[in-house]
């Protein structure tokens, strides 16, 4: 029966989202629970004074860095000895996924307050785990948080750069989910609205936040493609961040995956030059392909790119 029902069309949601300015109201009614706070030192310095009017004194669990194995663990044991009745994230994808990996371990209620555009973790069936530099993606219903705060506040902290990368790596969700070849009805109509929300040149902080939840909804079901490979590969090669890893090849696999599928010809006109980044690639050109091509994403580009196609675009790179 799970295998008929992983081939059906769907769609995962979270069992609620709250968004706006007075979604933090929802604290309230779990004011007298107990809780544990997943959070990254910078937001929690930026945001000391709202966080300390949303929750009072509370333990809190610092994640600076993508989620390794070891961080799971810490954070795995913190919640046995604690016992808290809420894990809630406050954070990007990495803050979010390690908090998702642990909720699954132990079936503890989760909440995710996205302070980052882009990752969709919040509303994403995936969780990312990094074990000797290698980055894992792990899918599960399971992984979705009971609740989702999404309120615009968290985001004011954002530099100009973060959220224009940001913005790249959920408009990359919403193209690459539209033209996965897992790609339903459903999705595309998320992928759809996502990417035409992502794309408005006069999109504000509001408005960004709901394309990358669309997008997260899109592709938490249907996928990405050779654009998320190529950055799960070279993020933690090059210790830059996921959303600029995302940024370096976005372009390059979208010209390359357009011949291959028509739904992408009103969006990339529109998409103009996204932000540049330089990484050094340096290596034998041919095994790193090869290793981009076993990255599970590969499964849901439009067509399978061959060895060659990969190593045409890191020369672009080198």
């Amino acid at each position: 029966m799970d295998n008929i029902l992983a081939l059906l069309p769907k769609i995962y949601f979270p069992n609620s989202v709250f968004s706006g300015e007075k979604s933090f109201l929802f604290f309230k009614s779990i004011e007298s629970s107990k809780k544990l706070i997943a959070v990254s030192a910078g937001f929690k310095n930026s945001n000391a004074e709202m966080l300390e009017n949303l929750f009072g004194p509370a333990d809190y669990f610092i994640q600076d860095r993508e989620p390794l194995v070891e961080d799971f663990n810490e954070l795995k044991k913190i919640c046995l000895d604690k016992k808290p009745d809420y894990l809630i994230a406050f954070g990007g994808g990495s803050v979010i996924d390690l908090a998702k990996l642990v909720k699954k371990e132990l079936s503890i209620k989760m909440i995710a307050v996205p302070t980052t555009l882009g990752s969709g973790a919040e509303v994403s069936q995936h969780a990312l785990l990094i074990d000797k530099q290698v980055k894992k993606i792990q899918s599960s219903s399971d992984f979705l948080p009971q609740t989702v705060i999404l309120n615009p506040e968290c985001l004011k902290s954002l530099s100009r750069e973060q959220i224009e990368f940001q913005r790249i790596d959920a408009l990359a969700h919403a193209l690459e989910s539209l033209v996965s070849r897992f790609a339903n009805n459903l999705s595309e109509s998320l992928s759809s609205a996502a990417a035409g929300i992502l794309l408005k040149k006069d999109a504000n902080l509001k408005d960004l936040q709901t394309g990358s939840v669309l997008a997260g909804l899109a592709q938490s079901s249907a996928g990405t493609g050779l654009a998320h490979a190529l950055a799960h590969y070279f993020g933690p090669k090059n210790n830059i961040p996921h959303a600029k890893a995302v940024a370096v090849f976005l372009l390059d696999v979208l010209k390359l995956n357009s011949p291959y599928t028509e739904k992408l010809k009103p969006f990339i006109e529109k998409i103009g030059q996204i932000q540049q980044v330089k990484i050094e690639i340096k290596g034998d050109l041919e095994q790193m392909a090869g290793d981009i091509k076993r990255d599970v994403c590969c499964l849901t580009n439009p067509f399978q790119p061959s060895i060659e196609q990969i190593v045409e675009i890191l020369k672009k790179h080198e």
